[in-house]
């Protein structure tokens, strides 16, 4: 009898348990919110507005190209970038 009513007991609280478990889980599969539907929608779009040539990966040349004269003055200019290095500012902390 004992016995019985330990197996009808450990049953119950499974069941309960069970119960319990499915109505939480009920309560997670309402229907999504505005922000879940358009999640990545921003990324998205932002990659395709970007991208100068879509069709690029189906050709084997480079994309877009620019003539000798221009990249040498784009080189030209980055290199002298690092040489018109300033002073520290007079007001700094920091002493010489």
């Amino acid at each position: 009898m004992r016995n019985e009513r330990m197996i009808m007991r450990r049953q119950c609280i499974v069941l309960t348990g069970l119960v319990i478990g499915f109505m939480l889980l009920a309560g997670c599969a309402d229907s999504l919110s505005r922000l879940e539907v358009d999640y990545g929608t921003s990324h998205a779009l932002a990659r395709v507005n970007q991208t100068l040539d879509p069709e690029a990966g189906k050709r084997a040349g480079p994309a877009c190209r620019l003539d000798g004269q221009a990249a040498q003055e784009a080189v030209e200019r980055y290199r002298k970038g690092f040489g018109s290095q300033s002073a520290a500012p007079a007001n700094s902390l920091i002493g010489k």
